[in-house]
C-alpha cells in the first residue's frame, strides 16, 4: 500500500504544503489505529472469517499504512527546507 500511495502523497504535500498539518495528522491516525487494535484485539474470539470483528485487524492495518506514508512524504520533503546547502 504503501508503495502506491507514496509518489501520489508526495506529490500533494509537495504541491499544497502543509507539512506541520500532515505530521500532526499522520500522529493522531497512528494513535486512533493503535487505539482501534487495542480494543479490537482484546475482544478478539476465533471467529468465523465473514465477521464483522475481522475489521478490528484490517481497519488499523490500513490506518498504520495511511500514516506511515503522509508521515514519511511531509517528514522527508522537510529536510531540504531545514538543511543549508
Amino acid at each position: 500500500m504503501t508503495a502506491t500511495i507514496s509518489p501520489f502523497a508526495g506529490l500533494l504535500i509537495d504541491k499544497y504544503g502543509w507539512r506541520p498539518l500532515v505530521l500532526v495528522t499522520a500522529g493522531f491516525l497512528m494513535t486512533i489505529a493503535l487505539i482501534i487494535t487495542t480494543i479490537g484485539f482484546g475482544t478478539c474470539q476465533p471467529e468465523p472469517a465473514h465477521c464483522p470483528q475481522r475489521l478490528f485487524q484490517i481497519l488499523p492495518t490500513v490506518m498504520i499504512g495511511f500514516a506511515y506514508v503522509i508521515f514519511e512524504n511531509s517528514l522527508y520533503s522537510c529536510i531540504p527546507l531545514i538543511v543549508k546547502p
